[in-house]
């Protein structure tokens, strides 16, 4: 009853907060996403982004990015195999029940982020009883100030957090009662997860690793058949749009081959090609098309230098996408990524060059390494290599960067969240007070700690958010080691290690990957939640300290 009550207000507060409009902006990732809905709910067109019909069906904010417009204009009817499953179902469901109207998608998507807000009270009491419930019900409200507004957009974040937030409530099912039928609803779980977003990939794989390490210590063992279980009924989620996707990126290859050699058939008119194109399919290759026949120095320069460079570099031509040229250049891009052997989890093999190398020193996506002949990559002779490999011979030739690259895109995925920084700082200070505990008076104690108030507040102070000693990276490199060592003392600051299963998976994925805040955001209810768990438990320490110099004055 109270979960429910909770969330009405919850509900009604940001509700009247919000300023949700019935349009879907025309970049981003949103195009795809918005467009794979409405042509669902219109054409009955399942997984195909890009532009079936009219514009004016699909409901776009007016003054469209230009990048985004031609590609909503090239990929026309194409199953996008880039975008898991999930968002694109609960868009396309929304769409076909109430109509082309983003309005609902999104009052949907704030729902599902109020009912987040209201479980955290029973979410905590579940880690740390009572204290926890009140925890739990100062985040709630905390947590949708600070986030209410990515349901604003047409992406997939909303859903994320909730389907993370029923992830973390399955693992606390499971490791309380460890029944096989609660193993099977956490392996459910963990396959929807990665439906949803590959960014949740670590998860069940950091914490089937934790089972294994306290199953081999000892330490609350999980039966064998527990395991099982939870990885049988992930893979059984996520097996049929594995094999789904995989078949249409091969259907996709082998269909965009017969229309490359429409395209470059200079024997046959523009008017005859547009009917052999119908004949393959009815909307593949639309956007490719050319609007008229190519020269033959055109074609000369594609096959002794556009494609071949295609090939070699992976090249996407989509920012500006006018020319016929760049159109072929794309369409060599298609035949050329890898095949979809399972679901596309992260970024493209090829797409990690863009985020590893000598401009991508701040941590940032740059791909602009692929225009200069001098860079690495250019001149490495590892052309036909995996990604992997060319990456790590990267590194090879340029060490110092390694450490350099990981602590920048650190600080971009990490350093917006103040709760973070603030937890952060409690389990730095707890290393110190670790040390000088039993050493000093409890007076110079408490001294200390309220010395300490000022700088575990530093975050909320706009000055002091971007110095390099309260950074993300730095705190991390500071805490992590001091954190296993003092594990066990200062129990007021512990917290589930699932938290850290999380946390981890997020890191290993910003630095694989590039320092992108949006797909941080989606933890923030832990940082929020365990920050405030930690200030309430140095506020109480603090007041049972004074009642125990109090006592001793009497």
């Amino acid at each position: 009853m109270l979960f429910v009550i909770t969330a009405i207000v919850y509900w009604a507060l940001s509700a009247s907060l919000s300023n949700f409009t019935d349009t879907a902006n025309l970049s981003r990732d949103i195009w795809s996403y918005h467009s794979i809905g409405v042509n669902f709910a219109i054409h009955d067109e399942f997984h195909t982004a890009g532009c079936l019909g009219d514009i004016e069906d699909y409901k776009f904010s007016r003054g469209y990015n230009k990048r985004y417009f031609n590609k909503f204009n090239t990929y026309s009817g194409a199953v996008d195999i880039q975008r898991n499953l999930g968002y694109p179902l609960f868009l396309s469901s929304v769409y076909k029940l109430f109509g082309v109207h983003p309005m609902i998608a999104k009052q949907l998507q704030l729902l599902m982020l109020v009912i987040v807000a209201a479980g955290l009270p029973l979410f905590a009491f579940r880690f740390w009883g009572a204290q926890g419930f009140l925890t739990g019900l100062i985040a709630g409200p905390v947590f949708l100030f600070y986030n209410y507004e990515i349901a604003n957009l047409i992406m997939s974040e909303s859903l994320i957090v909730f389907v993370l937030f029923l992830i973390l409530c399955a693992i606390s099912l499971f490791e309380d009662k460890k029944r096989l039928s609660f193993s099977v609803l956490l392996g459910i779980s963990f396959g929807v997860g990665l439906l949803v977003k590959g960014s949740l990939l670590f998860i069940p794989v950091f914490y089937f690793a934790l089972l294994l390490w306290r199953k081999m210590k000892g330490m609350s063992p999980v039966s064998t058949q527990n395991l099982v279980a939870m990885v049988i009924s992930a893979c059984i989620v996520v097996l049929p749009w594995s094999v789904f996707i995989s078949a249409k990126h091969a259907t996709i290859k082998l269909q965009l081959t017969e229309v490359k050699s429409i395209i470059l058939d200079n024997e046959t008119s523009i008017i005859d090609k547009e009917k052999q194109l119908k004949g393959i399919s009815t909307y593949l290759g639309k956007g490719f098309l050319p609007k008229r026949n190519f020269t033959n120095e055109e074609l000369n320069a594609m096959r002794d230098s556009l494609f071949p460079l295609v090939k070699r570099n992976g090249f996407m031509l989509t920012d500006t996408m006018i020319s016929d040229m760049d159109r072929m250049a794309m369409l060599e891009q298609f035949l050329n990524t890898p095949s979809y052997a399972m679901l596309r989890f992260l970024l493209p093999q090829k797409g990690f060059l863009d985020t590893h190398n000598e401009l991508a020193i701040n941590g940032d996506w740059r791909p602009e390494w692929r225009n200069d002949p001098n860079s690495f990559y250019y001149n490495d002779e590892m052309a036909e290599a995996p990604a992997l490999l060319r990456i790590a011979n990267f590194y090879v030739h340029n060490p110092g960067k390694i450490l350099v690259m990981a602590f920048n895109k650190i600080n971009r995925g990490f350093n917006n969240f103040k709760f973070l920084r603030v937890a952060l700082i409690f389990l730095l200070l707890r290393g110190i007070w670790s040390m000088i505990k039993g050493r000093v008076s409890i007076k110079v104690e408490i001294a200390i700690m309220l010395i300490c108030l000022p700088f575990v507040l530093a975050p909320f102070y706009e000055p002091l958010s971007q110095t390099l000693v309260l950074s993300a990276a730095t705190l991390m490199i500071l805490v992590i080691p001091l954190t296993i060592y003092f594990r066990k003392r200062l129990s007021m600051f512990q917290y589930p290690a699932i938290f850290n299963v999380v946390f981890f998976n997020f890191l290993v994925i910003t630095v694989l990957a590039m320092g992108m805040t949006r797909w941080i955001q989606v933890m923030d209810f832990i940082f929020i939640l365990v920050a405030i768990h930690f200030f309430r438990q140095y506020f109480n320490y603090i007041m049972q300290s004074l009642k125990e110099i109090k006592g001793e004055n009497a």
